[in-house]
């Protein structure tokens, strides 16, 4: 009763792919799905021609950095000061193909309007300049608890060159999420099963961050970095 349409999408193709055989759709697919379920309206009387609602924009803003999370994470879990429990879960993530194919970093939810509505209007404001400014995004540790894998963000900052100025809108925006302690940067990496929900990722890395570190094993990431830039997300 409490799941929203989207864990219950979810599992419905988690069934139809372990009972039936289906392919598992891509995240791409499964977003244009839910994005032509929310505009459907159900015809009334005699009027078979159902009317989309009109579009509701992006569901969240975040972050879609430009790193290849196998490529990066592999040798540091095969390192031989990782540990034990972070190399033997990132051996089953591999082993079942449970990487996350398009990491993303979420900024601002819908759900959080009208609350976080000048958060939601920066994010807006950067997706649609004719060239949006891209972010050096500062990864902190990775974590994992058994269940769910993640790796934190410790901050960003707008990239500039000789050939792109700096926004003076980005680089408040950078600072303002970094210090924001509300906003709860961080990359999923992947789950243990389909069952587990990857929202989890947040409350393991806000705990982490909060020093309850019982059960969760974690190793530094050495301030490496990634890019990325601001994107309207469904």
């Amino acid at each position: 009763v409490r799941e929203d349409i989207e864990q219950s999408f979810g599992r419905a193709i988690e069934a139809c792919v372990r009972i039936l055989g289906c392919p598992k759709p891509s995240q791409e697919d499964i977003g244009r799905a839910l994005a032509a379920a929310r505009e459907y309206t159900a015809p009334k009387g005699k009027d078979t021609k159902a009317k989309p609602k009109e579009s509701k924009g992006p569901r969240y803003y975040g972050l879609l950095p430009e790193i290849d999370l196998q490529r990066v994470l592999g040798p540091r879990m095969r390192g031989e000061h990782t540990p034990r429990p972070l190399s033997e879960f990132w051996k089953k993530l591999v082993a079942a193909d449970r990487i996350t194919k398009k990491p993303h970093i979420t900024i601002v939810h819908g759900k959080g309007l009208p609350k976080y509505q000048s958060l939601w209007d920066a994010c807006k404001r950067l997706n649609t300049m004719q060239k949006s400014p891209m972010f050096s995004i500062k990864l902190g540790h990775v974590v994992c608890d058994g269940r769910v894998m993640a790796i934190t963000v410790n901050g960003l900052e707008p990239v500039t060159d000789r050939e792109t100025p700096t926004d003076e809108g980005a680089v408040e925006f950078a600072r303002n999420v970094s210090e924001d302690p509300t906003v709860v940067l961080h990359i999923t990496v992947g789950t243990r099963e389909e069952e587990i929900n990857p929202f989890e990722a947040r409350a393991l890395v806000e705990s982490w961050k909060k020093g309850k570190t019982e059960n969760v094993t974690s190793i530094s990431l050495d301030d490496s970095v990634a890019e990325g830039r601001v994107k309207g997300l469904f």
